[in-house]
């Protein structure tokens, strides 16, 4: 939509015409809101709310009534409001969560609105609780949740706060900056003491993923951990394990003098970077000790014969990643040849085979 302010005059003419109608207030509230006024946005949902006789069932528990109060919500935390920091339209949003909790329907998204608002006004010991009755609802693979709450351990400034609040994926504060030992030890005690989520959740991968970007790249333990995953992920024959270890691949970004981290993409850094060398390493070990044995190294049980096939593939993928395309090919050709009906194979043999230019083949 290109003209907003025509929208909104559009919708205020249809409103005057036709005030009776929940629609035509609701529009001309939106429509108000993205021509950013949002101070105005809220009067005209108290407007509409004030045409409604009590005992309405806008009133009462229900997906329509509980969808409207957290817009007006959300509203809220985008007003001004009259406080010094800027933080007026926050706290009015903060208070407001307590008003509507009885027609809230969405328990899940009242605490995550809570939480944000609870650390940009620096309720960490309030933000943590929040954060734990998510992960109580089941939010314990949900990596927006998870940096939240590192935000709230870290006692992280507003800023950095709202920057991870929009991170996608499996981006956490983890990934977003360098650690202090304090505040890395603060984290590794968090996740993985005996009190901590790992313990309280043993079954959550996404805990354990998270606890391995949390350790340091150097450590005797971060081996271990990798080690364990990629083995039980390898079994498993999970496919997009490249592509989750690939988000380790962490370095300083330069722009940010040392302050922030970035993604390492290119061939080239990949190949040096130490967790790659870590990865070849470790998949190599498994594809001589699954082929002679049968099973992973130092292991004490036999593996099932697709152990050796989901290794070949992601042997190949980190191939793929430095650009050696030909051994990825030869690999994901063994693959193939193995088990001829997997999609994911010749998904991957034509990534490859495009990387390296041939793309008639890769087409066919």
């Amino acid at each position: 939509m290109r003209d907003l302010n025509g929208f909104k005059e559009t919708r205020l003419r249809i409103l005057t015409l036709r005030p009776n109608s929940k629609v035509h207030w609701l529009s001309y509230a939106l429509s108000v809101h993205v021509n950013g006024d949002p101070d105005a946005a809220v009067g005209i949902l108290d407007s509409y709310f004030g045409t409604l006789e009590e005992g309405c069932v806008e009133f009462e528990k229900n997906f329509e009534s509980s969808e409207l109060a957290l817009y007006k919500n959300q509203l809220l935390s985008e007003t001004k409001g009259e406080d010094e920091d800027g933080l007026g339209g926050v706290r009015k949003a903060l208070e407001h969560l307590d008003e509507i909790e009885k027609v809230i329907v969405d328990q899940t998204g009242w605490l995550k609105a809570k939480l944000s608002y609870q650390l940009q006004l620096g309720n960490f010991e309030d933000a943590k609780d929040t954060a734990m009755n998510l992960f109580e609802r089941g939010l314990t693979e949900e990596h927006r949740v998870h940096g939240a709450y590192m935000c709230a351990l870290l006692k992280c400034d507003r800023d950095t706060c709202l920057e991870v609040e929009k991170m996608k994926g499996t981006g956490t504060l983890a990934t977003l900056r360098p650690f202090s030992e304090e505040e890395r030890s603060i984290l590794l005690d968090a996740y993985g003491s005996k009190d901590g989520l790992s313990k309280l959740y043993p079954r959550s991968n996404g805990i354990k993923r998270i606890y391995i970007t949390i350790l340091p790249t150097n450590s005797d333990e971060f081996k271990s951990a990798i080690d364990k995953y990629c083995q039980k992920q390898i079994t498993k024959g999970v496919p997009s394990l490249g592509a989750d270890l690939s988000s380790l691949y962490l370095m300083e970004d330069s722009r940010s003098n040392g302050s922030r981290l970035m993604l390492a993409t290119d061939p080239l850094d990949v190949k040096v970077h130490p967790v790659h060398a870590l990865l070849v390493d470790l998949i190599e070990a498994y594809i001589t000790s699954l082929s002679s044995n049968n099973s992973f190294p130092s292991g004490d049980r036999e593996s099932p014969p697709s152990a050796l096939l989901w290794a070949w593939y992601l042997r190949s993928i980190l191939h793929e990643q430095v650009a050696e395309y030909a051994q990825g090919i030869t690999l994901i050709n063994k693959c193939i040849e193995h088990t001829p009906t997997a999609v994911d194979f010749y998904e991957l043999k034509a990534r490859l085979l495009e990387a390296g230019g041939d793309i008639q083949q890769a087409a066919d």
